[in-house]
């Protein structure tokens, strides 16, 4: 007998969120901010 296949976890990758993750986020908000802020003036 074969062992029963796991199925994928629904947002495994969000339970995964490591803090470099957060500042790779963080890094991406703040350049998409300073790209579209001359936009708004």
């Amino acid at each position: 007998m074969s062992a029963p296949q796991e199925r994928p976890r629904h947002f495994s990758m969000l339970r995964e969120l490591q803090l470099a993750d957060v500042f790779t986020l963080g890094n991406a908000a703040c350049g998409m901010a300073s790209v579209f802020s001359p936009c708004s003036m």
